[in-house]
C-alpha cells in the first residue's frame, strides 16, 4: 500500500467513526513516516556504526577489568526478558 493511500483510508475511517479531531493526527503520522522514508539510512546508519565500533574498544581501558555496559547475566539489560526468580542461579 502506498503512503498517500494509507492516509486517505484512514481519514475516511476517522470520518465514518465520526473522529475528526483524528485527522491532524493522521496528517503529522504521514508527514513524519513520509521523511522517515526518505532519509538516507544507508549512508547515515553506516557511519554511526563505524563510530560506535572504533570507540567500543575505550570502553574499560581504565584497567577496571570491567567493560562499562556489559553484564555478567547476558540476558540482563535485555528489553523484554522476564526477571529471573528469586533464588535462581544466574
Amino acid at each position: 500500500m502506498q503512503l498517500e493511500d494509507w492516509r486517505e483510508q484512514a481519514r475516511r475511517d476517522a470520518a465514518r467513526r465520526g473522529l475528526p479531531d483524528l485527522d491532524p493526527l493522521l496528517d503529522m503520522l504521514f508527514r513524519a513516516t513520509r521523511a522517515l522514508r526518505a532519509a538516507d539510512w544507508a549512508r547515515t546508519g553506516g557511519e554511526r556504526a563505524a563510530r560506535a565500533h572504533e570507540t567500543a574498544g575505550n570502553e574499560g581501558a581504565a584497567g577496571s577489568g570491567e567493560t562499562a555496559g556489559r553484564h555478567a547475566d547476558p540476558s540482563a539489560g535485555r528489553a523484554g526478558a522476564p526477571p529471573a526468580p528469586p533464588g535462581a542461579p544466574r
